[in-house]
């Protein structure tokens, strides 16, 4: 019997409803701009959902996990060996959570097939994970990985925007991001923080594992034109600018922010895409079944332009965002 796909989020809904709550006194023209901004975001998650549902496929030849980030590398970890790093990125992000002995619920933001989420609950019998994601393939798939593992009584599937989710207020011990913090809006992720901030309990955990620019001057060149290309080609408006973030995490309520810089440990995992890259051209030119679409071709471009962005290390850094709520 075919799986039943999930029901879309009702995002004009949401927004429309959103509309309607408006304060006494705001004028029309305050109304008209807001409700061309939730068009315009409602628009934007359009595209991403088109994009990754056209393109998720592809991640198989990435990692066989079905993980959908880069890796970390660290000393006894063969760099050959891409599945044993991308797997040690998930350790680093999930030991930012300082698990206790009694378990924690944990809400993964963007989680993609729920691979870091089925991480987390087999490496901590005691924890619980809710995987938020708008893709309603990954959720279908990641169900069936989970089911598959004997996992999906631990982990909850769930469609929905993460900056918007339906989950009550201080829910959470541990909130975690990884590389889909870039999908939030502005410069400094403000609606992301905000929502991390909710879902917490007090002395509650997040992380961030991304890449940040350092600055926000314009990039010009080759440069400029690759980071403007690969934002195109993943459907991402604008990555996160560091230092707008860290001040958006305090001026929010976060303490003990730290940021640590990871480039280096990210680099040997990068060092693979121009091979995997290859390797997926000339399997589906051979061997393909389904024709490589725009989004395909888009994904495996944006993924050799993150070797380029890469390497300017004075505008591009990849970090680990940690931090507890007050």
């Amino acid at each position: 019997m075919p799986q039943q796909k999930p029901k879309d989020i009702k995002d004009g809904a949401v927004f429309s409803e959103k509309l309607k709550e408006g304060s006494p006194g705001v004028g029309s023209n305050q109304l008209e701009s807001k409700e061309a901004r939730l068009r315009i975001a409602y628009s934007h998650h359009k595209s991403i959902k088109k994009f990754y549902e056209r393109a998720d496929q592809d991640y198989a030849f990435w990692s066989k996990g079905m993980n959908m980030h880069f890796g970390y590398w660290k000393r006894g970890i063969n760099p050959f060996r891409r599945e044993q790093m991308i797997e040690q990125m998930n350790v680093e992000v999930i030991g930012k959570m300082n698990i206790c002995p009694k378990g924690a619920n944990l809400a993964d933001l963007g989680c993609g097939f729920g691979a870091t989420a089925r991480h987390a609950v087999k490496k901590n019998p005691r924890v619980r994970v809710a995987a938020v994601t708008i893709v309603s393939d990954q959720i279908l798939n990641g169900e069936k990985h989970n089911k598959q593992q004997g996992l999906e009584d631990r982990i909850d599937m769930v469609k929905a925007d993460y900056c918007n989710t339906p989950f009550d207020a201080e829910h959470f011990d541990g909130v975690y991001s990884i590389e889909s913090s870039c999908y939030a809006k502005g410069s400094a992720k403000e609606n992301l923080i905000e929502e991390m901030h909710r879902l917490l309990k007090k002395g509650g955990r997040f992380a961030v594992a991304d890449c940040f620019r350092n600055h926000s001057r314009p990039i010009n060149g080759i440069l400029g034109r690759s980071y403007r290309r690969l934002c195109n080609s993943w459907e991402i408006k604008e990555m996160g600018e560091i230092h707008a973030f860290a001040n958006a995490l305090r001026k929010q309520g976060f303490k003990d922010v730290a940021i640590k810089d990871i480039s280096w440990k990210v680099a040997p995992s990068v060092a693979h895409v121009p091979w995997v890259s290859l390797k997926f051209l000339i399997s589906e030119m051979l061997f393909g079944k389904t024709k490589l679409v725009k989004e395909r071709w888009d994904n495996m471009v944006a993924s050799l332009l993150c070797v380029i962005i890469g390497l300017s290390r004075k505008n591009f850094t990849y970090y680990i965002v940690s931090g507890t709520k007050a």
